[in-house]
């Protein structure tokens, strides 16, 4: 797990209040996937499986506190604890999914339009939209993706550069 993960240092409590996934999570569980539920552990190359006590599941059920941006049935943004821009959002679906081909194979169509209109929304309440933003999600361990939880970063506020540095 990342230090990250273990030291988290947090905002104001957005779970507590109005998230309401002790039993959603529960709900929404269902047997993973073979070809797209597991990850590459990025330091071993070991397959996992989604883990129901990573640090988005946690925030999830209310068990972690962050500060919330955005809210919907299907979707929940918030500030990322280590913000790499002036706006830098975490948005994650509610449901268990361990990776973007996971949440694209076996989401609802509800689940998937409300996860595209969120970013939409979360970028207008963060007054990036104008200026520009930037949206980042990791798949696997050649991408370094943390928590096998799928999640997209946006990033804006700034000038955010090229989109990856050249290699040579």
């Amino acid at each position: 797990m990342a230090a990250w993960c273990r030291s988290i240092i947090f905002g104001s409590n957005c779970a507590r209040n109005s998230v309401r996934l002790g039993v959603g999570i529960a709900a929404n569980a269902r047997q993973p996937n073979l070809n797209s539920d597991f990850l590459a552990e990025p330091d071993t190359g070991v397959t996992m499986a989604y883990d129901r006590n990573n640090v988005f599941a946690r925030i999830l059920r209310g068990e972690l506190p962050c500060t919330k941006v955005y809210e919907d049935e299907h979707v929940l943004a918030f500030r990322d604890i280590n913000p790499l821009a002036p706006t830098h959002v975490v948005v994650i679906p509610k449901g268990e999914y361990v990776s973007s081909d996971d949440f694209s194979a076996n989401a609802s169509d509800a689940e998937l339009a409300a996860f595209m209109r969120a970013i939409a929304k979360v970028a207008k309440t963060e007054e990036v939209t104008e200026g520009g933003y930037r949206i980042l999600a990791n798949h696997g361990a050649a991408a370094h993706q943390e928590v096998p939880h799928f999640h997209l970063h946006l990033f804006g506020g700034r000038d955010l550069g090229p989109m990856l540095r050249r290699s040579g």
